[in-house]
């Protein structure tokens, strides 16, 4: 897990971006002098690079259950 004030992201988080109401899987997360670097998979297998300011990262949605499976990485056998 990263964080940096008081946002944290880390892999495998269901998280809704600031103004997408699509939920996405954070891939990896990385602290940017001035914000985050996130990559997301959306849904569709396709990964994608997103850049946030500090601003945008606090008006994240953090989901919580949204009735999905864990990624495999994040499964106990």
């Amino acid at each position: 897990m990263v964080s940096t004030g008081d946002r944290e992201f880390e892999a495998g988080q269901r998280i809704r971006l600031p103004g997408d109401p699509a939920l996405a899987t954070i891939d990896s997360a990385t602290v940017l002098p001035d914000g985050w670097q996130l990559f997301i998979d959306d849904g569709d297998g396709r990964f994608r690079k997103v850049v946030l300011s500090q601003a945008q990262a606090s008006q994240v949605e953090i989901v919580g259950e949204d009735g999905k499976p864990l990624p495999i990485w994040q499964r106990t056998p």
